[in-house]
C-alpha cells in the first residue's frame, strides 16, 4: 500500500456551446401536431356551429396528410442550412 497523497486533477475549461448543440425554440414536430391538433378542434366547433357535415373519414386524412408534408419540408429545409454552415 502506498502512504503517496493522491493530487486532485486540474480544472479543465468548460465546454463551449454553439447554436448547433441545443436548437432554441421548439420542436416543428410539436408545431405541426399542434397545429394538427387545433386544426381538427376548429373544424370541429365550426362544424357545430355553422351546420357543416364533415365526413371525418375524408377530413383527418388530409389534415394529416398536409402535417407530414409539412414535416417533410421542414427537415429538408434543416438538412440544408446544416449543409450550408459546414461550408
Amino acid at each position: 500500500m502506498s502512504t503517496s497523497a493522491t493530487q486532485p486533477l486540474p480544472a479543465s475549461a468548460p465546454a463551449q456551446r454553439t447554436d448547433l448543440d441545443h436548437p432554441s425554440g421548439p420542436s416543428m414536430a410539436t408545431v405541426v401536431w399542434g397545429l394538427v391538433l387545433v386544426t381538427v378542434a376548429v373544424l370541429t366547433v365550426l362544424g357545430d356551429l355553422v351546420g357543416w357535415n364533415l365526413d371525418p373519414t375524408l377530413v383527418l386524412p388530409a389534415i394529416l396528410l398536409g402535417a407530414g408534408l409539412l414535416l417533410v419540408a421542414s427537415a429538408t429545409v434543416a438538412v440544408l442550412r446544416g449543409r450550408k454552415r459546414q461550408d
